[in-house]
């Protein structure tokens, strides 16, 4: 994991909000569902995303591998910035 720096504390928050975002619907898909039942898988998304907001709110970046997955993901959000994905190709 990198710490960031301030060229990539924008990133984070971009970041964090994204999968903050993701989390919101995880939950509210969940909550909005007949029956008892937790859908299966619910707890692995959820804590995969948990562990991504507490690296990143601990003032690091994900792992390489990791983060350019969710660039991959996030890249058609109007508030990407195509220089981060070039910043991590250098």
């Amino acid at each position: 994991m990198r710490h960031l720096d301030t060229d990539l504390t924008s990133l984070a928050v971009f970041l964090v909000d994204r999968l903050t975002e993701d989390l919101a619907l995880l939950w509210e898909r969940e909550s909005s569902r007949e029956g008892d039942l937790l859908r299966p898988g619910l707890a692995a998304q959820v804590a995969v995303i948990d562990e991504v907001l507490v690296t990143l709110r601990s003032g690091l970046l994900p792992p390489r591998r990791e983060l350019r997955l969710l660039l991959f993901g996030y890249g058609a959000h109007p508030d990407y910035d195509p220089v981060w994905t070039q910043r991590l190709s250098r």
